[in-house]
């Protein structure tokens, strides 16, 4: 019983150490429709082995403003980008990140939207793949 609750946490202190988060825009920011904006993917700089492989980033409006129902479907919505990532180290050390500039389309609607990212990466002595998520809330506003 010891030896499964310890893999059990190793487990999860490898997936945390894995998972990606947005750290730009900030949480309930407002974005527009037709304009570019800047999305700052990040995670720790971990001692597991690990290799990034791919990102998904995707917009999805909330229904009636209920994002929590979104977010609970996993479903990314209007792709914004899809692709290759491979972060770098901050200057001075501490987490790992890469920027990527997004055309937010008009199709988005307006409101409240959930703005999530998928990443895909192998991990682990075995290279074994796995896939995090993460989201935010943002506000969209017409141009």
């Amino acid at each position: 019983m010891k030896s499964a609750l310890v893999t059990v946490l190793a487990l999860l202190a490898y997936a945390y150490a894995q998972s990606v988060k947005i750290a730009a825009p900030a949480a309930n920011s407002h974005i527009t429709t037709t304009e570019n904006v800047l999305i700052e993917v990040e995670r720790p700089n971990s001692q597991t082995p690990s290799r990034d492989v791919a990102v998904l980033i995707g917009l999805r409006s909330c229904p009636n403003g209920d994002c929590d129902s979104v977010a609970d479907s996993s479903a990314l919505g209007t792709i914004l980008y899809g692709g290759a990532y491979s972060p770098i180290p901050r200057t001075g050390g501490g987490a790992m990140y890469e920027n990527y500039t997004v055309l937010i389309p008009d199709s988005v609607g307006t409101g409240s939207a959930l703005l999530s990212v998928a990443h895909f990466y192998a991990g682990g002595v075995l290279n074994s793949p796995a896939i995090d998520q993460t989201n935010i809330v943002v506000q969209v506003d017409s141009a």
